[in-house]
């Protein structure tokens, strides 16, 4: 599925993932995911997604310590895939450097935005939080719209109370 191969490329983007040395080991700690304080799913609801998306979404399930969580449409016309970690905004700042030219500033959304060229995923960072949204869907146009919805939606779900 399309939205699984989205999902892996944006976790090995937000763990800042890059080619090692050929006379070095990769170094793989990097990798690990740690849990969150808490669920993707606590933060928005399927009738949410459905709300934002115009179909009935449902929770495929959640992944990596429930770090990530995956939502499809009934009739797999839509998927939406989450991420989220507890994160510094220095560490989200070294990481979206070394993205690159991969990534460009997304005005509006949190403290700092990043749309992804290379996962489609608009990158945030708000509230001690890192928030990947990733969106497909078969209107093309809407994507940008629906994934910054999503992440404005999870965003306020994570303002401290």
């Amino acid at each position: 599925m399309r939205v699984t191969a989205i999902s892996l490329a944006a976790m090995m983007l937000l763990c800042g993932c890059r080619g090692a040395d050929k006379d070095s080991e990769p170094d793989y700690s990097r990798l690990i995911v740690a849990p969150v304080d808490v669920q993707i799913t606590d933060c928005i609801t399927e009738q949410q997604l459905s709300t934002i998306m115009g179909c009935s979404m449902t929770l495929l399930g959640t992944y990596e310590d429930n770090t990530q969580a995956i939502y499809t449409a009934s009739d797999d016309s839509a998927g939406v895939t989450i991420n989220l970690k507890n994160q510094t905004r220095g560490v989200f700042d070294a990481e979206i450097a070394a993205a690159g030219d991969s990534v460009t500033l997304y005005d509006g959304v949190g403290e700092a935005a990043f749309w992804s060229s290379v996962t489609g995923e608009l990158l945030v960072y708000a509230n001690e939080y890192c928030l990947g949204v990733a969106v497909t869907c078969a209107d093309t146009t809407m994507v940008e719209t629906y994934t910054r919805q999503v992440a404005e939606t999870m965003i306020k779900a994570l303002q401290p109370e």
